[in-house]
Order: C-alpha cells, then sequence, then structure tokens
C-alpha cells in the first residue's frame, strides 16, 4: 500500500524556520478570544489553540502528542506557559473538552465533517477523474483537491485510499460490461476466438506482441502485411475510441503482460476489452512505424540525391570551367574594335561550335546549379512501389482546410500504374471503370521542385502537364514535411495524430486567460507582451553594449565575435584532494554490493510498494519485495534473469521475468523514482550543490543491436543505437529519463523532463546542449514559465535581433542580422500560442509533441512562424545575457558537467551488457527506467553515506569547509562491488539523519 508521503496528503514539515513558525502557527487575537470563549483555564486553552492550528495547516485533527515538538514548543513560548509540554497534553487526548474544541472549531471554521457528505462528494467526482487517471496517487491528490475546496475535514489516510481504490475498480469494470454489451454475439466470438489458434512454436498473440525488425525492403513487406492483418481485425476499434487514451494505454499494457495462456484465465467481459486495447494499440503503432519508415526513406532518397549531384558537379567541373572560358571569348568579342556585323558573326560561330556546353549551361540553369531534386527520382524509384502501398494502407487526412495534398495523394495514386511520362492535370482520365480525379491546386509545389515538375520557369498560372516521376518524387517529399509539421496526419495513430484535438477548447483557453498569465508572470494583454518581451531584449542589447569594454571575455575583432572559453579557477586543490582521500576512507565503512544497496535502500525507501499486478488485483507472491528488487536489479544492471540467477542463489529466472511482465511498468518505475528523489530532497547536503531550482538535459549513447525498429547510426557517436536522455537537478539527483532514437532531435524533449517530473523538486530553468538551441523551443519554454540557457557552442553562427531595426549600438552593432523580428505575427496569434502552452500545463499533451510539428516550416502552420518570431526575441535575448555576464556561463557548464557525469555514472550501473539485447520498444524504455531507479537509489546511498561521514570527521574535531563538500559529488563507486557471486544480506542501515550542519 502506498503511503501518505508519497501523496499530497497534508502533514507537517520536518522543519520550520522562525518566520514560517511566526506567519504559520502564531495565533491571531481573535483565534485566541474564540478559544478563550471556548475552554475553561489555561491547560484547555492552550490545548484548543494548538488543536486550531494544528487542523488550519493540515486539515484534519490529530493527537496533540503527533504535533511536532518545535510547533507546541512555539505555541507555549508565546503564551507564557509555565509547565511542562507532557502536563500540557497529559489527560487531554480523550477528554470531553476535546471532544467539544472539535466541534466547537469545525463550527468556527466552517468545516464539514467527511462522513457529513465527503464520500457523496468523491461518489461523484472520482468516477470522472478515474476515467482520466489510472494511478492512485493521482487520484488521492485529486480527491484532496476537491475536499479542500468543499471545505471537508481530511479522512484517514487509509479511508482515502480505499475509497480511490474501489472508484478505480468500479470505473474498469464497468468499462468491461460496457463494452461487452455492446459487442454482438459474432463479435463475442471472434475476439473470443481470435488467438486460439496457435502452431507448436507460438501463437498469434506472441508474434504481435514482439516488434519487427529494423526497416529493410523485406521488412517493409512484413509492415504492411501486419498493418493489414491487424486492420482486419480492428473491426472493433470503434467500441472503445470513446475512451481516454490513459485507459487505452493502462489496459493494453496489462494485456501485453500476459502470455496467451493466463489472457484466456482473464474473465471474458476484461478479457475482451484488454484484446480489443491490445489491438488498437498495436495498430496505431504500427501506422506510426510505417509513417517513420516513410519519411526516414524520404530524407535519404534527398541525401543520396545530394551526393550524386555533387558527384555530378565534380564529373562536369571541365565544362564548366569550358562555360567560363566560352563566356569570357563572347565578352572579348563584345567588347572589341570590329564592325557589329563582324562581332554578331564572330559570336554565333563560338555558339554554333559550343553547342553542347550551352546545352549544359541551360540545364544547370533551368534545374538549379545546386537542386539536389532533380536526382531524387532516381532513388526514389528503388522503393517507389512500397512507399505507395504505404499511403495507399495509411488513412491520410489534412489537419486544416487545405486539402490540395490529399487531392495530389488521389490523383497519384490513380495514376500509379500509369507509365508515361507526362500527365495532364486538367484532363479526366478512365482507368478499369474508375473515373480519376483531376488536380487543380499546385500550390503546395516549392520553387526547387517547380520546374522539374511542369516544365516551366514561372509559377504563372496553371500548368497543362506535369512531369509523372519528379511529381510522385515531390509529393513524397512533401507528405513527409507535412506529416512531421503535422499539417497531415493520421487517424488511428498515436506519434502523427492531430494534436490540434489534444488541446484545452479555445473557448476554456480565453476563459482562464488571465489566470495563466498570473500563474507563468507574462502579460496577457497582447500590445503589453510585445512591450515586455521587446524591453527585455532592449535593456539585455544596451547592457551588453554598454559593458563591453569592461569585459575581458568577450570581444569582436574585425567583425568576427570571440568568446573567451570559461575555465574555472581550483582554488584550496590540495585540501579538497585530502578532503576526498577521508571520505573515500570512511565510505568504505559503507561497502556493499550494489544488490545488497538496493535490498538495505527499500528498508529505508520503501521501494516495492510501488509495483503489484498491473490488473489492479492483489496477489500473495513469495518473498514479494526480494523478488522485486532482484527483478529491478536484474533489468537495471544489464545481468538479464538468466544471469541473476545464476549469481544469485535460489533465484528463478522465470520469475524475475514474470514480475518484469506482470507486476511493473514504466509509470510504477516513474513514481518509484520520485518517491526516493522526494526523501533524498530532504538532505541538507545537496542544498550545498543547488537549490534545486535548475536542472539539465543530455543524452548519452545505449549501444543496440541495429535490427530493430528504434535504433539509428548516429554520426556524432560512429555507431548504431539509442539514446537515453535524463533530465538532472542541480542537486544531482536524476528527475526524468527518456529513451529515444538516434535519428530525433534531442531538443525536441528537453522541456517533457519538467512538465513530467512531479516530484518535490520543481526547477524553472534548464539547460542543455547546443542541440537544445531550438528557436521554437525558446518561444514555447517562455509561454510555459521555463528559463531555457543552454550551452551554445555555435552561437557566433545564429542570428542576433535587434529590438528595432533604428537602433544602434556602439560596440555590438555588428553582432545583429538585418533581419527584422515580425512583432505583428507575434502579436496576431499570442493567444493561439498561449493555448498551446496551457494545454501542456493543463497535462492534455505533451511539449515534444509540440515541437515535433514545430520542427518543421510549414507554409499552412503560421503557428511555427509565430513560435519561431518569438524564439527569436527570447534567445537573442539569452545569447546577450551569455555574452555579457560570466556567472550565467559558470552556472551554464557547471550544470550540463553534471550531465556528463551521471551518464559515466549510469553506464558504470549498467555492466551485465556492453548494450541494450531487448528488441521491443517498451521493454528497452523499462531497462532505460530501471537503471535509472537504480541510479537514483545508490545516489541516495551515498548522500546518506557522505553525511554520516562528514558528521564523523566533524566529530573528530575536524573543521569541514562547506565549499569544499559543494565541489565533491554524490556519483561515488568505490565502496560499491559490482562483480561476483552475490550473497543476500539485509543489512540493517541506521535510520536517515537529513541534517548536515558545517
Amino acid at each position: 500500500m502506498l503511503n501518505f508521503e508519497d501523496t499530497a496528503y497534508p502533514r507537517f514539515k520536518k522543519s520550520y524556520s522562525e518566520s514560517e513558525l511566526q506567519k504559520l502557527f502564531y495565533p491571531s487575537e481573535e483565534e485566541i478570544e474564540f478559544c478563550k470563549n471556548n475552554s475553561t483555564g489555561e491547560k484547555p486553552l492552550l490545548c484548543m489553540v494548538l488543536l486550531l492550528k494544528s487542523f488550519q495547516n493540515i486539515g484534519y485533527f490529530i493527537q496533540l502528542n503527533e504535533i511536532p515538538e518545535l510547533i507546541i514548543k512555539f505555541i507555549v513560548e508565546k503564551s507564557n506557559f509555565k509547565g511542562t509540554i507532557n502536563e500540557l497534553i497529559h489527560g487531554y487526548q480523550d477528554s470531553g473538552s476535546k471532544r467539544r474544541h472539535v466541534k466547537c472549531i469545525r463550527e468556527y471554521l466552517n468545516i464539514k465533517q467527511f462522513n457529513n457528505g465527503g464520500n457523496d462528494l468523491l461518489e461523484n467526482v472520482l468516477p470522472e477523474m478515474a476515467l482520466i487517471k489510472h494511478e492512485l496517487i493521482d487520484l488521492i491528490n485529486i480527491s484532496l483537491e476537491y475536499l479542500v475546496k468543499e471545505r471537508f475535514e481530511i479522512p484517514a489516510f487509509r479511508t482515502i485510499h480505499d475509497i480511490c481504490k474501489y472508484h478505480r475498480a468500479k470505473v474498469n469494470h464497468k468499462i468491461y460490461i460496457d463494452i461487452f454489451e455492446k459487442l454482438d454475439q459474432s463479435g463475442r466470438y471472434y475476439l473470443g476466438n481470435l488467438f486460439l489458434e496457435r502452431n507448436q512454436e507460438h501463437s498469434l498473440w506472441d508474434d504481435l506482441k514482439k516488434d519487427l525488425e529494423k526497416p529493410s525492403f523485406k521488412v517493409m513487406a512484413d509492415m504492411l502485411m501486419r498493418q493489414k492483418l491487424l486492420q482486419t481485425m480492428s473491426r472493433y476499434n470503434n467500441l472503445i475510441q470513446y475512451l481516454p487514451p490513459i485507459k487505452i494505454q493502462t489496459f493494453y499494457e496489462e494485456a501485453n503482460g500476459y502470455d496467451i495462456g493466463s489472457l484466456f484465465k482473464v474473465k471474458e467481459d476484461k478479457r475482451l476489452t484488454l484484446i480489443l486495447c491490445f489491438l488498437y494499440t498495436k495498430l496505431a503503432r504500427i501506422n506510426d512505424d510505417l509513417c517513420n519508415v516513410f519519411i526516414k526513406r524520404i530524407k535519404k532518397f534527398n541525401v543520396r540525391a545530394k551526393f550524386e549531384l555533387q558527384l555530378y558537379l565534380d564529373k562536369n567541373s571541365e565544362k564548366t570551367e569550358s562555360v567560363f572560358k566560352t563566356f569570357n571569348e563572347i565578352e572579348d568579342q563584345v567588347k572589341s574594335g570590329i564592325q557589329e556585323l563582324e562581332k554578331i558573326n564572330e559570336i554565333t560561330n563560338i555558339v554554333n561550335n559550343n553547342q553542347e556546353l550551352f546545352d549544359y549551361a541551360r540545364t544547370q540553369v533551368e534545374s538549379g546549379i545546386k537542386n539536389f531534386n532533380r536526382f531524387v527520382w532516381n532513388h526514389y524509384k528503388q522503393s517507389r512501389k512500397r512507399l505507395l502501398k504505404i499511403l495507399t494502407a495509411l488513412n491520410l487526412s489534412s489537419t486544416s482546410e487545405d486539402s490540395s495534398i490529399i487531392n495530389a495523394i488521389e490523383y497519384m495514386l490513380f495514376h500509379k500504374d500509369t507509365t508515361t511520362e507526362w500527365l495532364y492535370p486538367g484532363r479526366i482520365y478512365k482507368r478499369k471503370g474508375k473515373t480519376g480525379p483531376i488536380l487543380i491546386d499546385f500550390s503546395w509545389i516549392l520553387d526547387n521542385w517547380w520546374k522539374l515538375v511542369t516544365g516551366k520557369k514561372k509559377r504563372d498560372g496553371f500548368p497543362q502537364k506535369i512531369n509523372r516521376k519528379h511529381f510522385e518524387a515531390c509529393l513524397c517529399n512533401q507528405i513527409a514535411l507535412e506529416l512531421q509539421a503535422g499539417d497531415l496526419c493520421i487517424n488511428n495513430s498515436i506519434d502523427y495524430s492531430d494534436y490540434r484535438k489534444e488541446l484545452i477548447s479555445e473557448e476554456e483557453s480565453l476563459r482562464t486567460l488571465d489566470e495563466y498569465g498570473k500563474l507563468i508572470g507574462i502579460s496577457t494583454n497582447k500590445k503589453q507582451f510585445i512591450i515586455d518581451i521587446q524591453s527585455n531584449l532592449e535593456k539585455s542589447a544596451n547592457f551588453t553594449d554598454e559593458t563591453f569594454q569592461e569585459n575581458p571575455d568577450f570581444k569582436i575583432q574585425n567583425g568576427e565575435p570571440k568568446l573567451k572559453k570559461y575555465i574555472p579557477i581550483e582554488k584550496d586543490k590540495a585540501k579538497l584532494k585530502e578532503l576526498e582521500s577521508m571520505l573515500d576512507k570512511k565510505m568504505q565503512k559503507h561497502s556493499m554490493s550494489l544488490l545488497n544497496i538496493l535490498i538495505s535502500g527499500n528498508n529505508l525507501l520503501n521501494l516495492t510498494k510501488f509495483f503489484g499486478p498491473n490488473s489492479g488485483h492483489a496477489a500473495k507472491i513469495k518473498d514479494e519485495e526480494m523478488r522485486y528488487i532482484l527483478t529491478i536489479f536484474a533489468y537495471g544492471t544489464g545481468l538479464g534473469p538468466t544471469q541473476t540467477a545464476k549469481a544469485v542463489p535460489e533465484v528463478n529466472r522465470r520469475k524475475i521475468s514474470f514480475l518484469n511482465l506482470r507486476h511493473t511498468s514504466v509509470d510504477k518505475i516513474d513514481n518509484c523514482i520520485r518517491s526516493v528523489i522526494n526523501i533524498y530532497n530532504k538532505f541538507d547536503l545537496p542544498k550545498l550543490w543547488g537549490n534545486g531550482s535548475r536542472a539539465a538535459a543530455d543524452g548519452t549513447h545505449w549501444d543496440m543491436y541495429d535490427n530493430n525498429l528504434l535504433s539509428e547510426y548516429h554520426i556524432r557517436y560512429g555507431q548504431f543505437g539509442g539514446i537515453g536522455y535524463y533530465h538532472i537537478s542541480d542537486t544531482y539527483i536524476a528527475l526524468f529519463s527518456h529513451f529515444i532514437s538516434c535519428g530525433m532531435r534531442e531538443g525536441i524533449f528537453i522541456l517533457d523532463g519538467l512538465s513530467k517530473n512531479k516530484s518535490d523538486i520543481q526547477p524553472d530553468t534548464i539547460h542543455g546542449d547546443s542541440h537544445a538551441q531550438m528557436l521554437t523551443g525558446f518561444g514555447l519554454s517562455y509561454l510555459l514559465g521555463i528559463k531555457l540557457m543552454p550551452r551554445i557552442k555555435n552561437w557566433k553562427d545564429l542570428n542576433f535581433y535587434k529590438p528595432s531595426s533604428e537602433q544602434i549600438f556602439k560596440h555590438i552593432d555588428s553582432l545583429f542580422t538585418k533581419e527584422k523580428i515580425d512583432w505583428d505575427l507575434i502579436e496576431k496569434y499570442l493567444y493561439d500560442m498561449i493555448r498551446v502552452a496551457h494545454s501542456i500545463k493543463a497535462g492534455k499533451i505533451n511539449p515534444s509533441t509540440i515541437l515535433k510539428r514545430l520542427n518543421t516550416s510549414s507554409r499552412k502552420n503560421k503557428l511555427y512562424y509565430a513560435f519561431r518570431e518569438l524564439g527569436r526575441v527570447i534567445r537573442t535575448t539569452y545569447l546577450l545575457n551569455y555574452l555579457s555576464d560570466q556567472d550565467l556561463r559558470r552556472i551554464v557548464q557547471s550544470s550540463t558537467n553534471k550531465c556528463e557525469s551521471f551518464n559515466k555514472f549510469v553506464k558504470w550501473i549498467y555492466f551485465g551488457e556492453d548494450m541494450i539485447t531487448k528488441n521491443d520498444r517498451e521493454e528497452q524504455l523499462r531497462v532505460i527506467k530501471y537503471n535509472h531507479l537504480i541510479a537514483v537509489v545508490l545516489t541516495f546511498y551515498n548522500v546518506y553515506a557522505i553525511t554520516k561521514s562528514v558528521k564523523e570527521l566533524t566529530s573528530e574535531g575536524l573543521k569541514v569547509d562547506p565549499i569544499l563538500i559543494s565541489k565533491i559529488n554524490p556519483y561515488r563507486t568505490g565502496h560499491v562491488n559490482r562483480f561476483g557471486v552475490y550473497e543476500i544480506q539485509d543489512r540493517k542501515l541506521d535510520d536517515i539523519d537529513f541534517e548536515l550542519k558545517v
């Protein structure tokens, strides 16, 4: 069962400052008067005051001896009570006075007892909430919010926990029954027998659970076959389309954990629902995979076409030189003093004698000398049939009223078997008894394709004919771009659905606009918003200009800006080394194997309480806690179930695999990580490293077999694999983790870690490497109230924008581009941009979903250009501050260095394998999460051990400088044993001592 510490259930803090005690617990004159009127004598009066002030802070009545002594002492001292605290409290706990005081306080504060309507309130709220939230933590927090809002006394934690659990199960059961009843007899029979047939080795269920291999010609055909099979099997998808995505995902994860034998042990109504959600999700994912394959192929064609263009130019370099020479000859004739008629004859002879060169020059000019698109067809034609099959299989639609691309796709697919070079878009074609569409709108064709497709130099009116080959290549290229930009979508999809449907409504956004602006700290008046950001940019530019000559690090020499590399000054290096050595010796007392650190850590952290059957039903498992710990260890270290079973006596491989599939999920592991972070945050030691207001994000390469859908070749690492992407707090604890393809731009995910982070550490500033400096990312982060401050290596290649084009700066004017900020565009689309940000804050959509769409320019999506313009303002403001502020550069570098240290730390923990051997995407992500969990537990354990070690050194008479402590990081491994046969030792650790006074 969860503990109340894992939720928002109100509780007293561990400690309070003097100002907090004064603000929260000092009784007002009115409150004193109220208590005097309802109590007789000094002791009852003080007890009533304690009861009143404690209730005001936590929302429920507790025994006075459960109130922290710090609070009792504060109130007692302020009242000048002469007796002892025990004397004060003794006899009050079960007295009639307390019962009467409780009643009076309820009336005074206008608070209702939970038994007097609170349960009814939750009866109305929870069924709706349980549809869109699955985790008990979320349901408990929502329940608390409603109870406080409606002024109800908060019940015992166990009560609210059981109520939420009951309603979640009730809602799920109702879904099962509703879907079962909507299925007719044939539907029940069909789904019930869908996976019964099996061959000797495996079933269709097992086949569908597995991811396909890396896309190739063969696998593309397999993908199309699987998509067709899933479409056929998903004939009853309409029955679950009304379900919230979280329910479909939850039921899918539960179904995916069953083997075929276990699936058929599940009750029929639930089993059929799980099967439907499984098929629905698998179809959505295969559609996404087909889109990814399509886009990657088009990108590959473009890369190859560029390479072919370069080869072509190199091969014809002599012709190009001859063209220049011939041009010079003509110029010489024009400038010669001979008669005009003779000039014309000479020039005519030159042209006639070099006709081949002029044909070559004309082709280059008409096609564009650097226009690689003319070579795309050469590579496209090899995959043409399969790419057209993908487009036929996918149900593409437009996310706007512009249907020109959809019409063009219909036209292309109708003529897919045509072999003629030219098509006539205005002509009506008939094939196999069907009349083909005509093509009217060509506005989607980009300028560098126009001549290739239409044969015309200028876009002057309707083209009479189009080149079939270049038309297909051009259209497929545009489809790939519009899928990435979100202008095209797929109805049954996850990554390529219409994200606009997931945003909060326009009406709700406008209704709560001012409230959102106050929350974020921005003006929602369009004119004032522009004034504010323009003013911030102007202040930063003026400051950088005014301090330019005094800035020792930033110079502009011969028009080229230069920034001196920040090199930290290492003070007290010898003292730090000595302290490190003493700490290492002390920490050897805390030496344990990695497995035993998890086991002992579980005694303090209660990690395993978050794991349990994905079905939600309790199931008694022998040695449950130990088996959960072994599962975390097996997958988080890369040893796997088989090697773990060999290394740990009396452990069964199958039991570990079973728990991984049936008792864990990504959400459960994330909740476990969050719990560790919250307890870690109570330590004093991490406060010396940072205050939790900053985090840094960075990725590290994880090697994988190249034969799977996620694995891609990464140029920087020179090998195949995926990217583990982590968000690290300035207190060194890892807040969140992702696992993404090498082909993905890491910066797209930089804001996700903050939006999904539900821990007590809530940074408002995020650092990253150069990958994080997307313009749209800067714009979106500003509207989310997040300060994006990456370390940008190529800053001098970026454009700086002036607040106004008329402004001239004395020293730094050469930094700025002549291009202007489109302030009117920002103002026009401000409310639309805020609606997107508000939807992210409300948890409706992930930042990465938006940034993927805003990573590609789109002629239709004006929001992209608005975010880009806002991003130009915010990024320029940041860059100017970065150049003029050495402290800012130091903080950015220090934060990103923490990421690099953590990347080495997680790889050290993953010692059992050199790569992630799983070929299933869900299992790959789960491995990253298990590894992340072990990393935060080990970080916690190290801080626990360092705290004890420093205290021992202090007790031995050593004066420990806090500045030296602030330079030590907790990613220490010298005291940890990774290898060998593991003897399970449940070593009892001392209670956690969070305080550290140095």
